[in-house]
């Protein structure tokens, strides 16, 4: 009598972890940026406050805030599906839009959405285990994203007076520095110094402003 041996091979499947809370409150900031893009795509595409009074400039700056909306949309979907790297890029580009592109062909409210988005990409210094290759994508955005910061430095002096105005220089150098010194150790951090510079040019153009005199 022979006896067979039957070895039961069991394949596992991998298993996806569930989001975390803090994954919840990037998706959260990301459906409030892609609501605040989709008030100004229907604004715009009716033709309400926006810069240029042709009606294709109106399409098309609708449909350039469209595409920033489906941008972070896709971006929460993405979050969900615990796909951080293409995620990260998706906010990216949509505040790069934001703050480069939407405000010169769409409807107010303009910049809104890029606190949302920042603070979306900011949480993902809080995010482990850190996927593959994302510590470069948040390089290449932190840097992307310092361009059109820089250039609102760089044109500051329409307002700012000589002296204060190379101060702003030298800040903006010293978060320049920052941004390549932890881009370089591939630091999730880097994300969080272009919303940090462009919240500090708005504070402080607002109080030279108030305080100061500064016009241009």
């Amino acid at each position: 009598m022979t006896c067979h041996r039957w070895r039961m091979t069991s394949t596992r499947t991998p298993t996806r972890r569930a989001p975390t809370l803090i994954v919840y409150v990037q998706v959260g900031l990301a459906l409030v940026a892609a609501t605040i893009l989709g008030f100004r795509a229907a604004r715009t595409a009716i033709g309400q406050a926006v810069p240029e009074v042709d009606t294709t400039s109106h399409l098309l700056g609708a449909l350039a805030v469209g595409v920033a909306a489906s941008l972070t949309v896709a971006a929460a979907v993405l979050l969900l599906a615990g796909r951080r790297g293409p995620a990260l890029a998706a906010l990216g580009v949509t505040l790069l839009m934001e703050l480069v592109i939407l405000g010169a062909v769409a409807s107010p409210p303009r910049l809104i959405a890029a606190l949302p988005l920042g603070l979306a990409m900011a949480l993902f210094v809080l995010t482990r285990p850190v996927p593959a290759g994302a510590p470069r994508t948040a390089a290449a955005v932190a840097l992307l994203l310092m361009l059109p910061v820089g250039f609102q430095y760089l044109v500051s002096g329409l307002v700012v007076p000589a002296p204060d105005l190379y101060g702003m220089y030298a800040l903006f150098a010293l978060l320049l520095a920052g941004t390549a010194i932890l881009a370089r150790r591939r630091s999730w951090w880097v994300l969080a110094v272009p919303p940090l510079a462009a919240g500090l040019w708005f504070l402080l153009i607002s109080i030279g402003g108030q305080y100061f005199g500064w016009q241009p």
